[in-house]
């Protein structure tokens, strides 16, 4: 059956609109933001078409990882919605999760193989190439021929009419901007790359993702309330980052305090998972006895007895052991030094009572003008040094 009949099925149901549902700030995954692809990721994502790269979280796109071609199988397939075939095309894909994708785009015609004129092998764990993608999109959508020679470093390869056949249909401008003329056909696909080629072959609108506010900008107090001194742990995990020494975090919010605990373990991550953070080190959220360190927020009273018998007197915070115990009330309103900038200094807050967790000590100013060391008693005084909420600004 031609592929353009599944098309058809696909394009009428994306033009009817994908999911309204409002996108959280920064969007779905969160190693994206930034990307000139970011917006053609979500509208692949609204449209089915990836679901992201760490099942089962599923909060990263992984932009930069090459795209094999057991991947790009399980895309296309997906893109158009291909039943799965009733014939085993290769021999090399039996134990690949993309079996059925492979041999559905297989039966579209949308693939021959990896290895003419055999073709009895489709290679599912190679990186696939810009010039192969070009013949795949051909096929799968259906595009005419191209006269028109919109680069120079295809000529003669296999895949150059497919080159041309995808620039003319305005799914690919080339890969050197801002000039164009060349589309690199033996570089390797990235994932960001293979969804802005998507995305323009389904016709999907890009979806701009909305501004994620600075870390630590969001007070996470959802009412006034009345603290009971009982700790309440904050439900949920969240993946490990692939790099650096990996620090489990319980989140604790003492009941009644009148805060989303939810709320305020995201806050804390992404404070202390923001590139300008502690470097070697990443965090990831545990609800068990797994944890390193617990983070605790809590009420004046309650941290002066957790942190007991380190005298806090009601206005600051401490680290205790592995226990983190952070001053709703400097949470809520901040300290002098920073002048009313409470995202600055919950950024400083909880970044310099995890570097105590992390084995440093306080330090001085070092000269007039310059940022405060986030090891710096901010809280207390700042000059004659500028408030600075980062390990590495």
């Amino acid at each position: 059956m031609p592929v353009t009949f599944f098309l058809g099925i696909i394009l009428a149901i994306l033009s009817g609109g994908v999911q309204d549902d409002p996108l959280p700030p920064g969007g779905t995954f969160f190693d994206d933001n930034g990307s000139v692809h970011e917006a053609d990721i979500e509208a692949i994502a609204a449209a089915g078409v990836t679901v992201g790269c760490n099942p089962p979280f599923n909060t990263r796109y992984c932009p930069l990882d090459p795209v094999t071609r057991g991947a790009m199988a399980a895309f296309l397939a997906r893109a158009l919605d291909l039943p799965d075939a009733d014939i085993d095309y290769f021999l090399d894909d039996d134990i690949s999760v993309f079996e059925a994708d492979i041999n559905a785009i297989a039966a579209a015609g949308i693939t021959f193989g990896c290895n003419p004129p055999q073709n009895d092998l489709y290679c599912p764990t190679s990186t696939l190439r810009r010039g192969q993608l070009a013949s795949m999109l051909v096929r799968a959508f259906a595009y005419e021929a191209s006269d028109l020679d919109r680069f120079t470093d295809d000529d003669g390869l296999v895949h150059e009419s497919d080159i041309q056949a995808i620039a003319a249909a305005g799914v690919t401008h080339g890969c050197n901007p801002p000039l164009n003329t060349l589309f690199c056909p033996l570089q390797p696909v990235l994932r960001d790359q293979m969804a802005s080629f998507l995305s323009r072959a389904l016709e999907l609108d890009p979806i701009p993702a909305p501004p994620q506010p600075p870390p630590g900008s969001v007070s996470c107090i959802v009412a006034a309330d009345s603290p009971t001194g009982t700790l309440v742990v904050v439900p949920g995990t969240t993946d490990v980052i692939d790099y650096g020494t990996v620090w489990n975090i319980r989140f604790e919010v003492e009941e009644g305090l009148g805060v989303d605990g939810s709320c305020f373990a995201r806050e804390g991550l992404r404070i202390l998972n923001d590139v300008r953070g502690w470097s070697g080190v990443t965090f990831r959220q545990v609800d068990d006895s797994s944890y390193t360190i617990r983070v605790i927020l809590a009420s004046p009273a309650k941290v002066d007895a957790l942190c007991w018998p380190l005298i806090t007197g009601g206005i600051f915070s401490c680290r205790n052991g592995n226990t983190i115990n952070l001053n709703f009330w400097r949470w809520e309103t901040g300290a002098e030094p920073f002048n009313g900038d409470l995202t600055t200094y919950r950024q400083y807050l909880v970044n310099h009572e995890v570097g105590h967790a992390l084995g440093f000590g306080h330090v001085g100013c070092p000269g007039a003008g310059q940022l405060a060391p986030v090891m710096m008693q901010q809280t207390k005084y700042t000059a004659p040094c500028v408030p600075n909420g980062w390990p590495n600004p």
